[in-house]
């Protein structure tokens, strides 16, 4: 993804949770802690290995790591949150709707 992306609409839960934890200059908010284990690098779990932090965990990211999928033409994601089919699933249209 291009900067402007990136910043406009993480799509991986990791990305969304790196920006929200970014200090602000202008607003005085508590900084935002990230819940969950990291995993051991030298053995990481089966499926996706975001799975121990991430707040959208789902049975099917334990077990299979997520393919490389394009969400718009200059952005891709390897999330389980998003379809193989170019169809718009509720993530879309949450996203969309400027929601994380």
């Amino acid at each position: 993804a291009s900067v402007t992306d990136m910043f406009a609409s993480p799509k991986h839960p990791y990305s969304q949770m790196l920006i929200e934890s970014v200090p602000s200059l202008k607003e005085r908010k508590p900084l935002k802690i990230t819940e969950g284990i990291t995993h051991d690098p030298r053995n990481p779990p089966p499926g996706c290995i975001f799975q121990l932090r991430c707040p959208f965990v789902m049975e099917k990211c334990r077990l299979v790591a997520p393919a490389m999928r394009e969400t718009n033409p200059c952005q891709i994601v390897a999330c389980h949150l998003y379809p193989d089919e170019p169809e718009r699933s509720a993530v879309h249209a949450a996203d969309a709707a400027g929601n994380p």
